[in-house]
């Protein structure tokens, strides 16, 4: 045995010297690698939806997972090597991988780390872009979450001019398997050649709807002529930034001859990520009603449901999902769709303030 020279850091087990040169190579890779799941247990908090929370907790749990095993296999190589230092681990290899020597522990961590990087992609398989307006697409996702596989998962708007907008991030470069998003949008994507030509599902069709915040009267808007006279009465007229303000804006208000009128009293909202919900600035009492995508409305607290504006006057929303044409796993990002615009889905769907697609 050689003999212990100062300044060597040494770590003894049960009398035994096992570890000469303590260096932080290996450990400082496995706390930087573990520290992942700080990072998505955040991610889900921060998107105040307790279904992405519950998501990002399975996440972070089976992430701990592969990082014990990937941990084991790391520990048989360090102990065989005798250091924590990578030059070291690499350097007592020259004349051979462990494996290749015959050491039945390095065979098995290596079998381990195998089946722990191929369960690592596994869970990584597909990636989504929702439109911030299919909030229940997320808790049909959680659903799948829990049972098949796990997706990533993020919210955006589904078009307008907020930098945020899926067009806009797609044509920035940032990949995704499939997005959810207004079916004129995808249509105009599979035009750019952004989506894959004939991919687009139709999923469920959405209205838009009217809020006042809690406690104050409810107006009338069960005709277009009342509702074209609460809009005249209002003090004050919230609506989106995206596919359903813009309709209101440029083409209902129009219609109904008081876009002049209306326009000094209308503001226009940004919605999530970096914005708000329409609700929300109506539940603060800073307009006196406000109008988005019903399934946009009826989870923000502080509000009160009106309803949704006369039939006659609806655009005819709808929500599909569609194939982008970067998608790295086509095959689960279809399982997926089809999921979606299956029955089992329709509940969650009628649930959350879409209508779902009859015929299925």
């Amino acid at each position: 045995m050689q003999r212990i020279k100062k300044g060597d850091e040494v770590v003894v087990l049960a009398g035994r010297e096992v570890l000469r040169r303590f260096r932080f190579d290996e450990a400082m890779f496995l706390a930087v690698s573990s520290a992942v799941v700080i990072g998505i247990l955040m991610a889900g908090w921060a998107s105040n939806n307790k279904y992405s929370l519950l998501g990002a907790m399975r996440s972070g749990a089976q992430i701990v997972s592969y990082e014990l095993s990937a941990g084991l296999s790391i520990l048989a190589i360090v102990v065989l090597t005798g250091s924590l230092q990578v030059s070291d681990i690499i350097q007592s290899q020259a004349d051979g991988w462990w494996i290749f020597k015959g050491h039945i522990p390095a065979i098995i961590s290596f079998i381990i780390f195998i089946i722990d990087t191929i369960a690592i992609r596994i869970r990584n398989r597909a990636t989504m872009i929702f439109s911030h307006a299919g909030y229940c697409f997320t808790k049909i996702m959680f659903v799948i979450n829990t049972v098949t596989i796990s997706v990533g998962i993020a919210h955006f708007p589904h078009d307008g001019d907020s930098p945020e907008a899926i067009p806009t991030r797609l044509a920035r470069g940032e990949t995704a398997d499939v997005v959810i998003l207004d079916g004129a949008a995808a249509d105009e994507l599979e035009r750019k050649g952004v989506v894959r030509a004939g991919s687009k599902v139709e999923l469920a069709r959405s209205l838009i709807g009217m809020v006042v915040r809690a406690g104050a009267a409810k107006p009338d808007i069960s005709s277009v002529e009342a509702f074209r006279s609460t809009l005249l009465a209002a003090k004050s007229i919230a609506y989106s930034d995206s596919g359903s303000g813009t309709y209101l804006s440029t083409t209902l208000f129009p219609k109904l001859g008081i876009a002049d009128q209306v326009a000094g009293k209308s503001r226009k909202v940004r919605g999530p990520p970096s914005g708000e919900p329409v609700a929300a600035v109506v539940a603060r009492g800073e307009v006196e009603i406000g109008f988005q995508q019903v399934s946009e409305l009826i989870h923000v607290p502080g509000v009160t449901f009106v309803g949704a504006i006369p039939a006659e006057l609806q655009p005819g929303f709808s929500f599909a999902g569609a194939l982008t044409s970067a998608a790295r796993e086509p095959e689960a990002a279809n399982a997926l769709i089809r999921f979606l615009a299956s029955p089992e889905a329709a509940p969650a769907i009628l649930k959350a303030g879409l209508t779902p697609l009859s015929g299925r």
